[in-house]
């Protein structure tokens, strides 16, 4: 009897990221064992923070290691490359605050981050 196997779906460790420098965190795309820890439905969209560098100004602004972030200043983050594209946006602008929509848990929230934009 021949069996076709499913490819097995690719680790948190595996998923593509996103590393901001001005900001200071990094974000990855959502994996299935995420889907499975976290009870997120499969249509939810979003990336996870993967990492906040201590003391800089996603530390600053209380976002946290484990946020799936949403949307950035209105704009949803469906994955890593949308994170990406509106992060290089807003570093060309360097505007005074970016606000990101963030779910924790059961709570969903916005996070206001200020950075100190060198001309």
């Amino acid at each position: 009897m021949k069996v076709t196997l499913e490819t097995s779906p690719r680790l948190p460790r595996e998923m593509k990221k996103y590393d901001d420098p001005n900001f200071e965190f990094r974000v990855r795309d959502i994996a299935a064992a995420d889907r499975l820890e976290e009870g997120l439905p499969l249509d939810q969209r979003g990336v996870l923070v993967d990492a906040v560098r201590e003391g800089g100004w996603a530390a600053l602004a209380h976002l946290a290691v484990g946020d799936l972030l949403l949307a950035i200043d209105g704009d949803v983050a469906t994955d890593v490359e949308a994170v990406q594209a509106k992060m290089t946006q807003i570093a060309s602008r360097k505007p005074a605050s970016v606000v990101f929509r963030v779910k924790r848990g059961i709570r969903t929230f916005f996070v206001e981050l200020q950075g100190s934009w060198k001309n």
